[in-house]
C-alpha cells in the first residue's frame, strides 16, 4: 500500500513469472502489471517483498538475489494512480552473497522480516534481513551498509538514520560534486 492509501500492490509468483498489480483503491481500477521473469535460484524464485515510493515514481522489488526498481510513466496529463501507468526497468540492484547467507534459513522460512522501503522523500532506498544497505535514488549508488545481524530495519522519516532492534545508525551526506552529470 502506498503510504497516502491510494495505490495497493499484489505480488503473485508463477513458475516462470512474477507478477506486481496495482490498483487505484478510490476507483478499483487496475493501475498496471510488471511481469518479470523468475531470475533466482529455486530457494529464491519468487518475489518477497515490495516498496512503493511516496513521490509514486518508483516501485522496488525485491527478488532474492537483486533488487528491481521500477519507474512508473504515465501517458501525459495522467495521474501515477490511473489506468495505463507504463513501468520501465530503471536499475537492478545486486544484493552481496553475505546478504542472502547472514542467517542460515530452513526450507520453509517466512519472508516476512525482510525489510524493503523508501524513505520519507523517496530519496533513499533500504533493504535489510541481517544486514542493512542504504541507496541513494538520485544515482543509484550505495550510500551505506552494516552488518548488525537484525532481521528489522527502518529509517527515520528524515531519512537521516537507519534503526534497528539494536542500533541507530547516522547515514553519511553524499557529496554531490562527486556525482557524475547526467
Amino acid at each position: 500500500m502506498s503510504d497516502d492509501g491510494r495505490l495497493l500492490g499484489l505480488l503473485q509468483s508463477g513458475a516462470d513469472e512474477d507478477w506486481l498489480r496495482l490498483w487505484d483503491t478510490t476507483t478499483g481500477v487496475e493501475v498496471g502489471t510488471i511481469t518479470t521473469p523468475v531470475k533466482t535460484s529455486p530457494r529464491f524464485a519468487s518475489l518477497v517483498n515490495l516498496a512503493l515510493s511516496p513521490d509514486q515514481r518508483h516501485v522496488a522489488l525485491h527478488m532474492g538475489d537483486h533488487i528491481e526498481v521500477w519507474s512508473m510513466v504515465t501517458a501525459a496529463g495522467h495521474a501515477a494512480n490511473s489506468p495505463g501507468t507504463v513501468f520501465e526497468l530503471e536499475r537492478v540492484l545486486m544484493v552481496p552473497p553475505a546478504y542472502l547467507s547472514s542467517f542460515p534459513l530452513p526450507a520453509e522460512a517466512s519472508y516476512v522480516n525482510r525489510t524493503l522501503a523508501f524513505s520519507a522523500d523517496s530519496r533513499r532506498l533500504i533493504a535489510g534481513d541481517g544486514m542493512a544497505i542504504v541507496w541513494d535514488t538520485d544515482d543509484w549508488r550505495e550510500l551505506w551498509r552494516a552488518y548488525p545481524r537484525s532481521e528489522g530495519f527502518a529509517l527515520t522519516a528524515d531519512g537521516r538514520r537507519v534503526v534497528s532492534g539494536c542500533c541507530v545508525w547516522d547515514l553519511p551526506e553524499r557529496d554531490k560534486s562527486t556525482v557524475p552529470a547526467t
